[in-house]
């Protein structure tokens, strides 16, 4: 219905309620490898609520194209390659955990990959390969790498 007013009640809204939601998750959830993936996830979907606010925030008050765009990328990437897929990956392999990788590590590296790399590639054509490249070696990484249990 394009209000300003609306929009910003709405975008904060929903922002407390993924805060509220993580903080009670981060509390009781045990604490198991997959746990670590899901808060990674909660994170992006916390960095997606703030691009989401910038971007009204910026086209309401100070729209300049290329940071509007680029937070609009931003935004689009934490979403669908950030908290969208680190829910599918651990609902994929749920019934394989404990995965055999370097959880933190793995998860720093998808962090800079989809934080940094993949939005900045979009305008700097030069950092594509290297952004398709690393994201197709975090997919490999997570979903070949074998079982704990059975491999010990």
């Amino acid at each position: 219905m394009k209000s300003f007013t609306g929009e910003v009640f709405i975008s904060f809204t929903l922002c407390f309620t993924v805060a509220a939601i993580f903080m009670v998750f981060f509390r009781y959830g045990r604490s198991i490898q997959q746990k670590y993936f899901l808060v990674s996830g909660i994170y992006f979907l916390m960095a997606t609520a703030v691009t989401g606010i910038l971007y009204i925030l910026m086209k309401h008050f100070m729209y300049d194209e290329f940071y509007g765009k680029l937070v609009l990328r931003m935004h689009a990437f934490y979403s669908l390659y950030g908290w969208n897929l680190t829910g599918m990956m651990v609902i994929t392999r749920w019934e394989d955990f404990p995965i055999a990788l370097n959880t933190r590590k793995a998860i720093y590296f998808h962090w800079g990959v989809i934080l940094v790399l993949a939005p900045l590639a979009k305008f700097y054509p030069v950092l594509t390969v290297p952004a398709i490249i690393s994201y197709i070696a975090f997919l490999a990484v997570f979903f070949f790498s074998g079982n704990r249990a059975k491999m010990g």
